[in-house]
Formats: structure tokens, C-alpha cells, sequence
């Protein structure tokens, strides 16, 4: 293909590009996580590994007691999480009271808000799009 428009050129040579790229090398979705809770600790960190150990031999053997240990583990674990988080925005709620600030940024971080600013990529009609500028549109 040939043109001498600059742009034509580009979006011919991206169209193809992708296209290829895409047979070749699919885009494969991941859910990028920052850094863990700052209310989980070593410790609680050593339970979770604990857990995960625990569900692995329980899939991998099928008995019941692995099973049971499995789902008590489990449970420890969401019991300690959610005291720990209870516990860790209390205490950022009192030390930031008179800064109101700070206080809704704590707030909205306890209600999942973030203040992500532009996606890296987004799906639509089945077509992801990388570009900011068809973001954008």
C-alpha cells in the first residue's frame, strides 16, 4: 500500500500490524493489583500462604479433613482480614479528623473509590483499543 497522505500510511500500516499481532500474540486480559492492603502484615500474609497451601493439597488429595482444614483456614483468613481492615481505617478516621482532606480521601479510599486517572486500554464491540486518542473517543 502506498499513499502520500502520512497519516493514511500510518493507520494502513496500524491496521495490518494489529491485525497480525493479534493472530499472532492475542491480547490477554490481567487485573493489575497494587501493593496489598496496608493492613495486612506478616502474619496475616503467613496465613494467607497458609490457606493457599492448604486448598492446593485439598484439590490435589480430595479428602474431607483437607477439605475442612481448607475452608477453617479460609475463614480465619477473612475473619483476621476484615478485623484488621475495621481496625486500621478506625484509626486513620481518628488521626485524620480535623483534616478534611486527608478524611475524604480516606473515606473514599474505604468505598473502592480511586483517583485512577485514564485507562490503559478498553474493550469495545469486542475490539481493544491502546491508543489514548481512541480512548478518548
Amino acid at each position: 500500500y502506498t499513499s502520500d497522505n502520512v497519516e493514511e500510511a500510518l493507520d494502513s500500516f496500524m491496521t495490518h500490524f494489529t491485525a497480525v499481532a493479534d493472530r499472532h500474540a492475542p491480547v490477554r486480559k490481567w487485573t493489575v493489583r497494587s501493593s496489598s492492603a496496608q493492613w495486612v502484615d506478616e502474619e496475616l500474609r503467613n496465613l494467607m500462604d497458609e490457606r493457599d497451601k492448604a486448598k492446593v493439597e485439598a484439590h490435589a488429595t480430595g479428602q474431607t479433613s483437607h477439605f475442612k482444614r481448607y475452608k477453617r483456614l479460609r475463614n480465619d483468613v477473612v475473619r483476621e482480614n476484615r478485623k484488621r481492615k475495621k481496625a486500621f481505617y478506625k484509626e486513620q478516621l481518628e488521626t485524620h479528623s480535623k483534616d478534611t482532606k486527608q478524611l475524604w480521601k480516606v473515606i473514599n479510599g474505604m468505598l473502592g473509590k480511586s483517583s485512577c486517572k485514564t485507562p490503559s486500554f478498553i474493550e469495545s464491540n469486542g475490539q481493544v483499543m491502546t491508543r489514548p486518542r481512541d480512548i478518548a473517543e
